[in-house]
């Protein structure tokens, strides 16, 4: 019983971490939004827009991320856990 408290713990507590940063993350997109970078023309936000998405896709659980790992070429496994390119 303790193990199982345990692991629900280790899997909701960066869970829960991530998506209190959610909301400052998402603040300050908003307020990037009003910078424009003078050489390339464009929003500020779409750089700072970045964070609050990896924070919710690292929040999601990954659901699409076997997916996207094959789409990609990326692993980790073999002898030891390296990363592998497939």
């Amino acid at each position: 019983m303790t193990a199982l408290v345990t692991e629900a713990l280790a899997v909701a507590a960066p869970i829960l971490f991530l998506l209190m940063l959610l909301h400052s993350a998402c603040g300050y997109a908003l307020e990037e939004s009003f910078v424009i970078a003078p050489a390339k023309e464009i929003s500020g936000s779409r750089r700072a827009s970045a964070l609050p998405v990896g924070l919710l896709a690292d929040a999601g659980g990954g659901a699409g991320a076997p997916a996207a790992r094959r789409r990609l070429g990326v692993g980790i496994g073999g002898a030891g856990g390296r990363a592998e390119w497939w």
